[in-house]
């Protein structure tokens, strides 16, 4: 799952901040980031992979003024 940056996000932040393509691109990102979740053994889970991509919807959402700049994100647990 390599989807950061996100081309569709990146291209609709370049079309003129094109806020409605950016949603419908984080939510392609959120889609694919649930299927990895549901697909993947609990063991086989890369925490880094699903905070990488919680960082990255959290910085477009600042971007856009919906979410607080440099909010950080609560670091997955990991499996003992």
């Amino acid at each position: 799952m390599s989807v950061w940056p996100c081309p569709a996000v990146h291209a609709a932040m370049l079309d003129n901040i094109n806020t409605p393509a950016v949603i419908s691109g984080l939510q392609e990102l959120v889609r694919a980031v649930n299927v990895y979740l549901s697909k993947t053994a609990p063991a086989a889970i890369r925490p880094l992979l699903i905070n990488s991509a919680a960082q990255y919807i959290t910085s477009i959402l600042a971007c856009l003024g919906v979410a607080e700049a440099g909010a950080s994100t609560r670091p997955l647990p990991t499996s003992t």
